[in-house]
């Protein structure tokens, strides 16, 4: 990971990185470590000392805090939940089904999720 990436990205992100580099899960996209630093044109400039996008839902960007390390998305109704949380129930876990209004209805992400829980 270069210095630069590695002082842009909050602990637990790089270390989701080295496990999964980014990847397309269902309707859920979380950029990987090579296009992470160019995907950052929609973070509000702002904020962008504070947050940065980490991928995007239904092409509604993911942003993560570095200050507090939530997970900020908003498809039908803005959701905020910790890192670990966001990985483990809603892109890995239950919750998927949840990310946005009938996200279980046809995909196959979910069914997957479904028929072999972690």
């Amino acid at each position: 990971m270069s210095g630069k990436l590695d002082s842009f990205l909050t602990l637990e992100h790089k270390q989701f990185l080295l496990l999964c580099n980014g990847g397309s899960f269902g309707d859920i996209e979380l950029w990987g470590a090579e296009e992470i630093l160019d995907k950052q044109y929609r973070a509000p400039k702002n904020l962008q000392d504070s947050m940065y996008e980490a991928g995007q839902v239904l092409y509604e960007p993911i942003f993560l805090n570095r200050i507090n390390n939530q997970v900020t998305f908003n498809v039908d109704g803005e959701k905020i939940v910790p890192f670990s949380s966001f990985i483990e129930e809603y892109v890995f876990g239950e919750k998927y089904k949840y990310i946005f209004d009938d996200a279980d209805i046809d995909d196959m992400w979910y069914f997957f999720l479904h028929d072999n829980p972690i």
